[in-house]
């Protein structure tokens, strides 16, 4: 259940009947606050990091194992010089292969925490609505009659007052402040 469009519907109605507050448009934008995050793209960012490290320590592997076989087969102060420069090369592919897999794990727990926080907005949303389901079909018959014009007196007071409260206090503090 997405209660987004309900909420969008009351606080609608709501302005349509002179009660302000929050709009059904600041309503969308709340919602629509995980639009910019990408967790697709944030994952295939993991991946390529990951990829990126393994490959980094694989080549430091081959690296390694090739400063050996030389070390093994020249021998000298030019062999010696050699040497360092390679392990000096090597100590800086090591830095960076750890990096990449650092910024991985980074953000692959950025990752994690979006998703959490998203899900925690969808689940406030679904709480808030339930606390008045029952209401729900009713209020959103009234939302609509008052915004196709054809609202009764019953149906505008509804909106006015009870809707009206519920915009107020829950959507527009409880759930806003959740989001």
């Amino acid at each position: 259940m997405n209660p987004v469009d309900d909420f969008a519907r009351y606080a609608a109605a709501c302005q349509a009947v002179g009660r302000g507050g929050i709009s059904a448009e600041r309503v969308h934008e709340l919602a629509s606050g995980e639009d910019g995050i990408g967790l697709a793209a944030l994952q295939a960012d993991v991946a390529a990091l990951t990829s990126a490290a393994a490959d980094a320590q694989a080549a430091l592997s081959a690296q390694r194992t090739a400063v050996g076989l030389l070390a093994g087969a020249w021998q000298g102060r030019s062999a010696s010089a050699a040497t360092d420069l390679l392990d000096r090369h090597c100590a800086t592919a090591a830095g960076t292969a750890a990096a990449l897999a650092e910024a991985a794990d980074v953000l692959e727990r950025l990752r994690e925490r979006l998703a959490r926080l998203l899900a925690e907005r969808q689940e406030a949303g679904v709480r808030i609505a339930d606390r008045r389901s029952a209401e729900r079909r009713w209020w959103l018959a009234c939302s609509d009659a008052v915004l196709a014009g054809t609202a009764d007196g019953a149906a505008r007071t509804e909106v006015s007052t009870r809707i009206a409260q519920f915009v107020d206090a829950d959507i527009a503090g409880d759930w806003a402040a959740s989001v």
